[in-house]
């Protein structure tokens, strides 16, 4: 503490129940004073390892089945953020996804991301059933033009320093599970 700076060898949680998270941050005051500016915290903050698991859960009609995240050798500071490895593995009900990265200094590195056995079925009843009618699409689009205007005219605020600012892709795989199309099909390669 005398030096500014918290040492944290491991932190672990097995099996996280996601409404008890999600609870626990609605729980959290929230500031009434909006001219209140919250500083970032005076410390360097270094985390060995995390390793947490979260219970299958639903969110927005998707089964994720299974969620893991490893995360070596973290830095925190007020400005400043750093990784040096971070394995995420979710297991869902449309796609697996694997993810192996790195921050350093503003740059996300991403050694890996694959998408796999993605269900391209199941996300189209997800996302594309709903028919859309003219009159709507017309209020829709003159909706977005004035929150377009409205965005342009507002001050642009500074960039947070713990949003990366550049993102390096090294290895990307996406894979599709087989599907008859109307007029197409897609066949596993042999």
């Amino acid at each position: 503490i005398l030096y500014k700076r918290v040492a944290i060898n491991e932190i672990s949680g097995e099996d996280l129940d996601i409404a008890v998270v999600k609870e626990l941050i609605a729980s959290f005051p929230k500031s009434v004073d909006d001219n209140s500016t919250s500083s970032p915290l005076p410390v360097v903050i270094t985390v060995g390892k995390v390793h947490l698991t979260v219970n299958p859960f639903e969110e927005q009609g998707i089964l994720i089945s299974k969620t893991v995240l490893d995360i070596e050798d973290v830095m925190y500071a007020s400005d400043e953020l750093n990784i040096d490895n971070l394995a995420l593995q979710v297991d869902t009900n449309v796609a697996k996804v694997l993810l192996n990265a790195s921050l350093d200094d503003g740059k996300l590195i991403i050694d890996k991301l694959s998408a796999e056995e993605i269900d391209s079925v199941s996300l189209e009843k997800m996302f594309l059933t709903k028919e859309v009618d003219s009159t709507e699409a017309e209020k829709t689009e003159k909706e977005k033009a004035k929150t377009d205007k409205t965005v342009k005219t507002e001050k642009k605020e500074a960039l947070n320093p713990l949003v990366p600012t550049e993102v390096e892709l090294k290895q990307l795989f996406v894979s599709i599970m087989p599907r008859l199309y109307k007029s197409a099909n897609i066949e596993p390669v042999s």
